[in-house]
């Protein structure tokens, strides 16, 4: 089976959207996810040999290339730095620390823990469904692409219950996606959380203007940048800080794709990609020219 990477933490690959508002899958072109997907690991990864598994060395649902715990350098505020110090006092005294560890209750871990992919996973993409395997004792997830919409009476389950849309056709195949946690967007490019990548590199620390942010970005790679506030941003936990940073850039840019999604937990969010090339023309005024 071809062994392939997942972009940092669980970036896969289409834009498959989940909303309550769907079309069919049929009438569009289905990503060839063929083969095993593997996390991103950075370069001292070794073989763990308890399961053996690849180990990061780092923590695998943070930043892999930064040790456990403190080593991680979150920007935590005084509250959750002290909550965070029980936490591990407490798994110093063997404890879980004030995580609801599944894995130590024989249960399985998930959404969104099932995404993190410690195990290759698999995607198997069908017109009405697409299915979501993982290697270890995680249950199937499916995402229904057949036009129907969230039921009213869900009985909750460990993969949950998603419902989605193929929205491809706004992203070239060459696309590199820099963007905020999408939270159910799946992408079927490579992306890349915007905040982990800004604590590696300090990006947006040193007084840059947007414009230098932009360049920084292009430069590294990227062509496509995703922002998905919630509204309001106080909904669920979100860190706005990109969207300010690039605000000055974004005055009067048009986007390739915009759209407001409400998911599951009835939390709306506004989608939109913009392209950071620099060919791309301002959104004109009613009745003005564009610039």
């Amino acid at each position: 089976m071809v062994c392939r990477r997942l972009v940092p933490a669980m970036a896969a690959a289409t834009v498959l959207l989940t909303s309550a508002g769907v079309a069919r899958a049929s009438e569009a072109k289905y990503p060839d996810w063929s083969g095993a997907w593997e996390r991103w690991y950075p370069p001292n990864w070794v073989i763990d040999p308890g399961n053996g598994t690849r180990t990061a060395g780092g923590q695998p649902s943070h930043d892999q290339s930064k040790p456990w715990a403190w080593g991680q350098e979150a920007p935590l505020t005084p509250e959750y730095k002290k909550v965070y110090e029980q936490s591990l006092a407490d798994q110093a005294e063997g404890g879980e620390g004030l995580f609801f560890n599944h894995g130590v209750r024989c249960m399985p871990g998930g959404m969104p823990i099932m995404t993190i992919a410690f195990a290759p996973m698999e995607f198997v993409v069908t017109p009405k469904v697409t299915y979501i395997l993982t290697s270890n004792q995680e249950p199937i997830r499916r995402i229904y692409t057949d036009g129907r919409d969230f039921p009213t009476d869900l009985t909750p389950t460990f993969a949950g219950y998603t419902v989605g849309r193929w929205v491809d056709a706004h992203l070239p195949a060459d696309a590199r996606i820099v963007g905020q946690d999408h939270r159910g967007f799946y992408i079927p490019r490579p992306y890349t959380m915007e905040l982990a990548h800004r604590r590696r590199t300090g990006l947006g620390r040193h007084g840059e203007s947007s414009a230098e942010i932009v360049a920084w970005l292009r430069t590294s790679g990227f062509t496509h940048l995703m922002l998905c506030p919630p509204v309001p941003e106080t909904a669920v936990e979100f860190d706005p800080t990109l969207g300010r940073l690039l605000n000055p850039w974004l005055a009067g840019r048009s986007p390739i794709y915009r759209e407001d999604l409400t998911d599951g937990d009835g939390v709306l969010r506004r989608y939109a990609i913009y392209e950071l090339s620099d060919n791309r023309l301002a959104a004109r005024p009613e009745g003005g020219p564009s610039r």
